[in-house]
C-alpha cells in the first residue's frame, strides 16, 4: 500500500470515510505545497521536519525531507510521512519528489 492510500485509510479511521477523502484531496496538497516551500529555502542536505495539525486538533501530519543538490540539479525529497505516531511512509531516497 502506498503512503497516500495509508494516509486516506488513517484519516478515514479518524474522521470517517468521506471526510478523510476530502482532507486527502483538498488539505494535503496545500500541506505538501507549504512543505515544498520549506525545502526550497533549506540548505542542501539539511533535514527539514514540520508538523501540520488539523484545525480540529484530531490529527497531526508530520513530514520530514531534505533538498539534494547534484551539480545544477536540485531535488526536493519527502523522506518520512507520519500521521500521529504512525509511519505511513519512510525512505531515505525519498517517498515523494516535490
Amino acid at each position: 500500500m502506498g503512503w497516500m492510500n495509508a494516509l486516506q485509510d488513517e484519516l478515514g479511521r479518524i474522521y470517517g470515510t468521506q471526510e478523510g477523502l476530502r482532507i486527502s484531496w483538498t488539505i494535503v496538497p496545500g500541506i505538501l505545497g507549504d512543505f515544498r516551500g520549506m525545502l526550497v529555502k533549506a540548505a542542501a542536505g539539511r533535514t527539514v521536519r514540520e508538523v501540520y495539525r488539523m484545525e480540529d486538533g484530531r490529527a497531526d501530519l508530520k513530514l520530514e525531507g531534505r533538498a539534494v543538490q547534484k551539480g545544477s540539479d536540485r531535488k526536493l525529497l519527502v523522506t518520512k510521512i507520519m500521521l500521529g505516531e504512525k509511519i505511513l511512509g519512510e525512505n531515505t531516497e525519498g517517498i515523494i519528489v516535490l
